[in-house]
């Protein structure tokens, strides 16, 4: 099995070029996969890991009046770990944010923060490069939870399985790959 991992923004183009069995995404970005996908493949909503609770619970803890400096690949992902923070019930923290291009921003996230909490894209861009303080530096990551991973383990067994009743195939005989096979994936991860 092959997955890779999606932006959101990305997912209706990628179901139009290539074969999916399925999505699987965090639960806070289910709602909105499942409308980009529109039905044309299951959607599986998996709990994150503990590291994802412990960067929520470390902001929790900063002391009122305390600055966390987001850093995205995108603003709308620089948005999406705002709301979570923000749901998660914290006040009395500001928020900066900035993302590649926003040289201004970047400069800003620096010279504020007390913590800064990076995406993977960010990371891999070598925007952490930029600031002083690296201490301060938390890669943002959606790590899934491994009772999740059974969850979706099982799914993509009943497709593999579906599939090689489909095609004929007997108890224990590999599934047939789908049509134009060089463009297949089996499961896309997404997230901001």
């Amino acid at each position: 099995m092959e997955a890779e991992g999606t932006l959101l923004e990305e997912l209706s183009d990628r179901l139009d070029r290539f074969h999916y069995d399925l999505v699987a995404t965090t639960t806070f970005h289910a709602a909105e996969a499942q409308q980009r996908v529109a039905g044309r493949v299951p959607v599986t909503a998996v709990m994150v890991g503990a590291g994802f609770v412990g960067l929520v619970r470390e902001v929790a803890s900063l002391p009122t009046g305390s600055t966390v400096g987001l850093v995205c690949a995108t603003p709308r992902g620089a948005d999406n770990i705002a709301e979570t923070l923000r749901l998660s019930g914290r006040t009395g923290v500001k928020i900066v944010s900035a993302h590649p291009g926003s040289d201004e921003d970047l400069e800003r996230v620096d010279r504020e923060a007390d913590l800064i909490l990076m995406s993977r894209e960010a990371l891999a861009r070598k925007l952490d490069g930029r600031f002083e303080r690296p201490a301060r530096i938390r890669e943002w990551t959606y790590e899934f939870d491994p009772s999740g991973i059974e969850l979706l383990r099982r799914q993509i067994e009943q497709i593999q399985s579906a599939r090689l009743e489909a095609d004929g195939g007997g108890p224990g005989e590999p599934a047939q790959p789908p049509p134009a096979a060089s463009d297949s994936r089996q499961a896309a991860i997404a997230r901001r």
